[in-house]
């Protein structure tokens, strides 16, 4: 199981693209097995009318002997079509099993360029993961120190997959959102819900404060995302994709102060399976936000793609769930599963209004595919299923983005068992 994700969301004109499978490039060969790619902005090379990105990708293994890397092609923008120019340079080495690697938002910390890593994972030597900050300006021969943020003062063993950014204590400092398991295969033995509390500082410090907020529901993949609320207010919201819990959850402030237990309060969505990862976004262009997630196929549970309509009163009201695509390999023994992390996207720039392509990573069956809608209706959720890529082993997070700024989507598929990143573009389709 590769245990982590990514996304991008966006429409298609119908017949724009008779074809959505993308043009491939080139097959970059790696010297480590690549699990999560990642397009980062780069703002020190770009500008926002001129973005230009690095392709980041995490790479482990079951070893406990063996290092594992996150690696960057910096400015990928301007090396992606010769793939001569790509080569992979190792940021750290430092971290077990990392999982997502992201930037950092702009403005929290002095410096210009901050990526987090979130690691660990349930395996023997491999387990003590935690959340760390590098900062990505001057680097020493491209290598990064991570600072640790995480502590763990009662020995628990954790391991991170996501951390996203919000003031919880509105002390003018923001603070680091994750969720955490201990244990894992069938099930976690203990997951957590937590927030780590900026000490106060614009600069990249160790060891900050651990609090909980809530345990075993909540444990592998979530986002924040602004709730509207009955009497024309809104709230910050942490929608989450419970993998062990099976549990697709939503934890909320009923008074948007998260430093008091007591005003926490949580719904249970759906328990359709494994779900794998989460984001928010308008699937049917009906100008209402919906939620995209996946479930993975596994001990009988079913593999599937699937969207939930966010009602007007989403606390009260039942959230309509849609299976987009079904079907998928099914895995009867704990550690494989398909498929992994769903991504909407958009394979051309000046499509905005219709409904978005979705793009699939197999996980473990190998496979990439896009998903494209059948009908334009808002009340029509049937998606066609095309294969775009064929591989053997499991399939990683999917990078996608238009890094060069043409109009046209690239998209970087990690094979993680053929250690290489499969390079394909939209453009000139």
């Amino acid at each position: 199981m590769l245990s982590s994700i990514l996304v991008f969301c966006v429409p298609i004109v119908l017949g724009a693209v008779s074809d959505p499978t993308p043009k491939q490039l080139y097959e970059l060969a790696t010297t480590v097995p690549p699990a999560f790619c990642n397009i980062i902005n780069n703002p020190i090379l770009g500008t926002v009318s001129s973005p230009v990105y690095d392709l980041s990708f995490s790479s482990f293994s079951p070893n406990p002997r063996q290092l594992d890397p996150i690696l960057r092609i910096e400015g990928v923008s301007k090396k992606y079509l010769d793939d001569t120019q790509m080569v992979p340079i190792t940021i750290t080495d430092e971290l077990e099993w990392p999982n997502e690697v992201a930037a950092v938002p702009d403005g929290i910390f002095s410096l210009p360029l901050v990526w987090s890593a979130s690691s660990g994972f349930f395996m023997t030597g491999k387990d003590d993961g935690e959340i760390a900050l590098m900062s990505m300006v001057n680097l020493d021969y491209e290598t990064a120190e991570p600072v640790k943020i995480t502590t763990n003062p009662d020995g628990i063993l954790w391991y991170y997959h996501r951390v996203e950014w919000m003031d919880m204590n509105n002390d003018g400092f923001v603070d680091a959102v994750t969720e955490r398991a201990n244990g894992g295969g069938p099930s976690a033995n203990v997951t957590q819900l937590i927030w780590l509390e900026n000490p106060g500082s614009f600069q990249l410090t160790p060891n900050w404060e651990t609090h909980v907020l809530k345990e075993n529901a909540e444990d592998v993949m979530f986002r924040l995302h602004t709730m509207p609320l009955p009497n024309g207010g809104t709230t910050m919201a942490i929608l989450s994709s419970g993998f062990y819990s099976n549990e697709l959850t939503v934890v909320w402030s009923d008074t948007n102060d998260w430093t008091d237990l007591l005003s926490i309060k949580s719904l249970t969505v759906d328990t359709y399976g494994w779900y794998f990862d989460i984001e928010i976004v308008d699937i049917n262009m009906d100008g209402r936000l919906d939620v995209l997630t996946s479930t993975w196929s596994q001990q009988g549970k079913p593999g599937a793609v699937l969207a939930y309509e966010i009602p007007t009163d989403w606390m009260t009201q039942p959230w309509t769930r849609h299976v987009l695509q079904d079907g998928y390999k099914s895995f009867v023994i704990s550690g494989s599963g398909s498929p992994g992390t769903a991504q909407c996207f958009r394979p051309t720039s000046d499509v905005s209004t219709m409904k978005p392509y979705i793009m699939v990573s197999g996980d473990d069956d190998g496979h990439a595919y896009v998903l494209t809608p059948d009908s334009e209706s808002a009340d029509n959720w049937v998606y066609t299923q095309t294969t775009i890529y064929k591989g053997t082993g499991t399939i990683g997070a999917i990078g996608v983005q238009d890094v060069d700024g043409d109009g046209y989507t690239d998209v970087f598929i990690p094979s993680y068992t053929m250690k290489k990143i499969v390079v394909m573009t939209y453009s000139g389709m």
